[in-house]
This record gives C-alpha cells, structure tokens and sequence, in this order.
C-alpha cells in the first residue's frame, strides 16, 4: 500500500527588514495519512481535491499535483572516489596507454600546483579520452593551464568540470 503525505503550507513573515524588504520564509508540514484517511482520499475525485486543498488553504492546482505526485525514490550515495590523484597525474604525464578514462570527481585533496601539473600533462598526452574533475575545487588559474593543453590535445574528446569554483568571467 502506498503511503500519502498530507501537507500545509505556512507562510511566516520576519519582522526584520533588509535592503531587500521585508523576508518570507516557507515552512512546509508533512503529515502521514491514516489508512482510514488513504482509503478516502484514493476515491477522490479532482474537484474533491480541490474542495480539500480550499479547506487546508493552499492552491488546488499546486494540492493536487501532490496529491498525485509518484513517491520519492531513494538513491543510495555514490562511494567514495578511491582515485589516487598523485598517481593518475603520473600516469598523464607519462602518457600511460592503459589509461582512457580519468575520474577525480569529488576528491577535495586535489590541490592548484597538482590541476596545473595534470593539465600540463594533458598537452602532451594521447591516450586520455575522458576527464571528469566535477566538485574538486577547479580554479580559473588551473583552466587557464588547462585551456593551453586543450589547444594542443587532439585526444581529450569530453571534459566535465562541473561544480567547481571557476568563474563566469573566465569563458567570455
């Protein structure tokens, strides 16, 4: 049987004023529905939805997508990364031929002079195909490195750098 929430929206306003205005902040409940209270609800129709949505105070376009809405699946937490960043460097700078695909997503032991020696040794390298360093604390100096290499690398054919700290400025 699938279990239902029952929410309420209340909405508080702070007193405190900023240069902004005045702030809002939403506080959402979450109440679990008896079995009694699921097998009423699971009869209803549209406009019995939109009565209840009226009754509890909040929009009915918005309740009955809720109410509708599939159950949140959980998604077990991706391991940890047990890349060793110094000897994947090594392994670049070397151009180790067993190595394709390099993955240092999520390490933060990643330092700049370390992303500086990688991406210089990307220039040179011709075996890594595939380069993902998402959420490692990129930098615009290391891009600047990097965008040197990719100028002479003809095998780098995908690179993800997302979530890291290189600023907008630096791609315009």
């Amino acid at each position: 049987m699938a279990v239902s929430f029952l929410w309420e929206q209340y909405i508080i306003k702070s007193s405190s004023r900023s240069s902004k205005g005045e702030s809002t902040f939403f506080t959402f409940f979450f109440h679990r529905l008896d079995d009694d209270e699921e097998a009423a609800l699971a009869g209803a129709t549209t406009e019995d939805l939109m009565t209840l949505a009226e009754i509890v105070g909040t929009n009915p376009q918005e309740f009955i997508m809720e109410a509708y809405a599939d159950p949140l699946k959980y998604y077990e937490p991706e391991p940890p990364n047990t890349t060793n960043p110094a000897e994947a460097i090594d392994r670049v700078c070397k151009n180790d031929r067993e190595l394709k695909d390099l993955n240092l997503n999520n390490i933060s032991t990643i330092d700049e002079k370390m992303f500086c020696e990688l991406f210089e040794g990307l220039r040179t390298n011709e075996t890594v195909v595939r380069l993902s360093a998402a959420n490692c604390g990129v930098n615009d100096f290391s891009v600047a490195t990097l965008s040197l290499a990719v100028e002479k690398n003809t095998t780098l054919k995908s690179l993800n750098l997302e979530s890291n700290r290189v600023s907008e400025n630096f791609f315009l």
